[in-house]
């Protein structure tokens, strides 16, 4: 995942340079196409992740703000935080934003009578309380949710 969004933030490096004269919310429109969708679309596996992926998979998001913000580094720093970034552009922390896409997915599971969805949820509950896992998963979301 890192390596597919590293070689689209490629495209990104490119357009945002000033020749071509586009829109900062253009360019944040072609990061959600290009780079956020490949995200988006392993939002699944993100509970699981270590935390020094998930901080990887922010600095993705960090660096093409960065770039189509012209957050040039040399006058800035490194240390620009997120959450500044997050203002700017407005876009969600990459955190946030797969919690809620998990959320999502999970209600829309339970709402629609989904029996494998639900017979999963009913087993997570029936042990949760004995377990209490010290890392949120993917049913973490869905009781959560419920």
């Amino acid at each position: 995942m890192k390596a597919k969004c590293n070689q689209r933030m490629n495209i990104i490096k490119i357009l945002s340079h000033r020749s071509w004269k586009l829109k900062s919310s253009t360019l944040v429109s072609i990061y959600n196409s290009l780079v956020g969708s490949v995200i988006d679309y392993s939002a699944f596996m993100y509970p699981g992740l270590s935390d020094n992926l998930k901080k990887s998979i922010q600095a993705i998001q960090n660096k093409a703000m960065r770039l189509i913000f012209e957050r040039n580094w040399s006058k800035i720093g490194f240390n620009e935080s997120t959450s500044s970034l997050c203002v700017i552009s407005g876009l969600p922390p990459v955190g946030v934003r797969m919690e809620g896409l998990n959320t999502n997915y999970f209600r829309k599971a339970v709402s629609s009578n989904n029996v494998l969805i639900k017979k999963l949820q009913e087993n997570y509950s029936r042990i949760y309380n004995t377990l209490k896992p010290h890392k949120r998963t993917l049913l973490c979301y869905l009781n959560d949710s419920i």
